[in-house]
């Protein structure tokens, strides 16, 4: 049963409140009498009760009756329930889970978990699971968000004593994983170049994205993609004509404002404005022509072997851990290496080569001494007018060359299908019977180089007993198939 205390803070029962009929087999009850029948503020909430039955000879039973007691009219000193507001914040590196759990009662008053209901009054979002007060998130996919939600908490036995409560969970991102989310983060991408900085400085101030890769400058640590990491190309180094050379980051962040102690003033770090080689009004970690003599960084910067003036490694329009550095130049892959402070924003193997030696790397030196490569200019196919394929080594086949001669004094030979790797070839003996055809004829990446050309003996079964054809003077149609050149006749005497 229910009782309420009145304003005297008492309430009493009877018998006849417990009692639900109680009888005796034998005879009539001679007494009936309950453990408790009066009761105060201290018995607030269920109370046991037992009623005992005897009967005229004596016999005795029991049973026990749950009384709840409520507070009703009386001032029993009951602090009132107050749920408090809060807030779960979690920060998240790139390609990482997010998880936290959060006591919702922590910082509640005037309950505890034994005398209070818990309800949630609104849907729980995707990866909230909230139980007893017990609040966990989890997110293997997350993105920054603040998610929110309601929850009540009542009194077990005085249902009026209620109060409600929001709680807030805020994912924030953290994009160089350096324990500092980025709205508080100065250096989001940890590349030593201050936010603020690479926002005035972005080349398109409506994106605040320069090269363009949809990830904008104070995320990207290669703003202009020519693989050089911006951690490099916004400093300079004495030969360049700057104050102090190159700066590593340490990998620490003392103050705990993103920016590491290597840059950091306020840590004995140093910084200074972005390195600007040619004074074009373009800093170098947006310049693709540091130099400004004509050829793109992703070359000067990726030219050590042979320094021909050809990239030795290519963009390929990939970015697999999403940092702004193309996965041709990035050998620090934080989907697959996880991450340690300081070692992304230099993740890249620019072999920054200095072909003169001066001190001045060749991105930024305008006169780098390098021999340009060589160029060829190509003479028209050498067609033979005689072989012999007696096997000696010399002239064994009906090779047709292209002799090409270099700007610097050098030569190249090159075989037909160098030039022309559809050529195809007809052969006729003096009675305008087709002895010997070949489709890709020259092309020795096709044939190999030796069934890549004619060795004097007929495919078409004319001779008996012999595929070699006889000597004589044989007549050939040369087509290029190249969609210019028209075919070439002549020719050849085959000296069997």
């Amino acid at each position: 049963i229910t009782v309420q205390l009145d304003a005297n803070g008492v309430a009493t029962i009877t018998v006849d409140d417990i009692n639900g009929g109680a009888t005796d087999n034998c005879g009539t009850i001679d007494t009936m009498f309950i453990s408790q029948e009066t009761f105060n503020c201290d018995n607030v909430g269920e109370n046991q009760v037992t009623l005992t039955a005897i009967d005229e000879c004596g016999n005795e039973a029991t049973c026990t009756a749950t009384v709840t007691v409520e507070e009703g009219d009386a001032d029993c000193g009951f602090d009132p329930f107050k749920a408090n507001d809060d807030i779960l914040t979690l920060i998240y590196c790139p390609g990482e889970t997010v998880s936290g759990e959060l006591d919702l009662f922590a910082n509640d008053e005037g309950f505890t978990r034994e005398n209070v209901s818990f309800t949630i009054l609104t849907d729980l979002p995707n990866g909230v699971s909230a139980t007893d007060g017990n609040l966990i998130y989890v997110n293997e996919e997350p993105t920054e968000a603040v998610i929110t939600f309601t929850y009540s908490v009542c009194h077990t036995v005085n249902t009026e004593n209620c109060d409600t409560a929001e709680v807030t969970i805020v994912v924030l991102l953290d994009t160089d994983c350096d324990g500092v989310p980025n709205n508080d983060d100065i250096d989001d991408d940890d590349d030593g170049i201050l936010d603020i900085i690479e926002e005035e400085n972005a080349l398109d101030q409506t994106s605040l994205d320069s090269d363009g890769d949809g990830i904008v400058d104070r995320l990207d640590i290669d703003s202009d993609n020519d693989g050089i990491v911006d951690n490099i190309e916004w400093q300079s180094t004495i030969a360049e004509d700057g104050e102090y050379d190159y700066i590593l980051p340490l990998g620490i962040d003392s103050n705990g404002d993103g920016w590491d102690d290597a840059y950091d003033p306020t840590s004995n770090g140093i910084t200074y404005e972005p390195w600007d080689m040619d004074l074009d009004g373009t800093p170098d970690y947006l310049d693709t022509d540091t130099d400004s003599e004509g050829e793109d960084d992703n070359v000067e910067g990726w030219d050590e072997f042979p320094n021909d003036s050809i990239a030795d490694v290519s963009f390929i329009g990939s970015d697999a851990d999403g940092d702004g550095l193309d996965d041709a130049y990035d050998t620090y892959n934080t989907t697959t290496e996880g991450w340690t402070r300081g070692q992304n924003a230099i993740g890249s193997n620019a072999y920054l080569q200095d072909t003169d030696a001066d001190g001045v790397r060749d991105w930024r030196d305008a006169v780098d001494d390098r021999t340009p490569p060589e160029q060829f200019a190509c003479g028209e196919p050498v067609i033979p007018n005689a072989f012999s394929p007696n096997q000696d080594g010399y002239n064994d086949y009906f090779k047709i060359m292209i002799y090409c001669t270099g700007d610097q004094g050098g030569s190249d030979e090159r075989v037909l299908g160098d030039d022309f790797n559809d050529a195809r070839i007809e052969i006729f003996n003096r009675w305008g019977n087709l002895v010997y055809e070949q489709e890709r004829y020259g092309n020795e990446s096709y044939w190999g180089d030796v069934d890549a050309w004619w060795d004097g003996s007929s495919m078409h079964d004319m001779q008996l007993g012999n595929n070699q054809l006889p000597t004589a003077t044989y007549y050939y149609i040369l087509y290029f198939n190249d969609g210019s050149r028209e075919p070439i006749t002549g020719f050849v005497f085959l000296n069997n």
